[in-house]
């Protein structure tokens, strides 16, 4: 049985991986089609980084991109 933060985060590396390659997905929209609080996703969002699953942008039409 996976915990909850594993298959959130599994939710948010897929919807992230199905995005088109030209799109950045931003924390505030996974945060919303999860139903999860920003700083639960942000968290999220930086193991995924360190562990190489997932890149990010900052700035106006940054967000996060699959590798």
């Amino acid at each position: 049985m996976l915990s909850v933060r594993v298959s959130i985060g599994l939710k948010v590396v897929t919807t992230i991986a199905s995005a088109p390659s030209h799109r950045a997905v931003t924390a505030n929209s996974l945060a919303s089609i999860t139903g999860v609080s920003l700083s639960y996703i942000e968290g999220i969002l930086k193991d995924a980084r360190e562990f190489g699953l997932i890149q990010s942008t900052r700035g106006p039409g940054g967000g996060y991109q699959s590798i």
